[in-house]
């Protein structure tokens, strides 16, 4: 079923929005799209979605060392940290305060800059309320059982959001660990911007590679234990989405819907909200 979330003409867009972001001449985003465009020959269409994209996207990192979305990711955590009282105090005065949580969470997976090209995050907040697709009572009864959670982050801003979470989560748990990107790519979240927003730096484990999502045959052997053995497993946006999918065993997916072809997966229009329990 992988094989249906993938879409060539989505993922050069995506290259190219990405490119944008770098302020690169028109000529120089041209020659990567080129440069892509020719990749494609080279890739089996067998790959995972997540996989598949990051190999296009790995064009941008052959000419550029340094991570080139640094800068943009701490201003996307500090813009998040500004609105986080007005989240906690939406919280702390709503009927079922872990679902609000969970629900800003997925909310903030807007902050991206693959997908689309600008985000109203603030907009957002104001006026949804639900999930669009809500496996919220299956989640509860799960997290109630307690045992070990592994928790699967995504992009910059948005895990401000999730560090909130994981706080209201980490009641029900024994042990817990929290994943983060190996080596930077986009604005995803690395193990040490993890650090920096004072995750637990004791549980975080990284994903290894340069990856979006989860690589299952390059990832850390930790990793994949925690991912075999955890009594609950979260994976946040889409290219965890792609990874978990299919996979060999249950976990729940929180995202904003922002492609058609993830949308027509799942059931539902572009800039749906989804909490997600997919089960083998």
């Amino acid at each position: 079923m992988r094989s249906e979330l993938k879409c060539i003409p989505c993922v050069i867009r995506q290259l190219e929005r990405s490119a944008g972001f770098l302020n690169l001449h028109e000529d120089k985003i041209n020659f990567y799209i080129r440069k892509a465009i020719k990749k494609l020959e080279e890739l089996s269409l067998e790959l995972p979605p997540n996989l598949f994209t990051t190999k296009i996207l790995e064009v941008l990192y052959e000419d550029i060392q340094e991570d080139p979305y640094k800068e943009i990711k701490k201003k996307q955590n500090e813009n998040v940290k500004g609105v986080l009282p007005f989240l906690e105090e939406k919280i702390k005065n709503s009927a079922e305060p872990l679902y609000s949580a969970i629900l800003f969470s997925s909310l903030g997976n807007i902050i991206d800059l693959g997908p689309q090209d600008r985000y109203d995050f603030d907009s957002l907040l104001e006026r949804k309320k639900r999930f669009d697709y809500d496996d919220f009572d299956i989640f509860l009864k799960k997290i109630k059982k307690g045992g070990r959670l592994l928790y699967i982050l995504d992009n910059s801003g948005e895990a401000v959001i999730d560090k909130m979470v994981l706080g209201m989560l980490e009641k029900y748990f024994d042990d817990y660990r929290i994943v983060a990107r190996g080596k930077p790519i986009l604005n995803d979240i690395t193990v040490k911007e993890a650090e920096e927003l004072d995750f637990n730096k004791e549980k975080l484990i990284s994903t290894g590679v340069r990856v979006l999502g989860i690589d299952f045959q390059h990832a850390p052997e930790e990793l994949k234990k925690w991912y075999r053995d955890a009594d609950v497993v979260i994976g946040k946006g889409h290219a965890n989405f792609e990874s978990l999918i299919d996979g060999k065993r249950d976990a729940f997916l929180i995202l904003q819907i922002k492609c058609e072809v993830v949308g027509r997966y799942i059931g539902l229009e572009k800039g749906s909200s989804v909490l997600f329990y997919y089960h083998p």
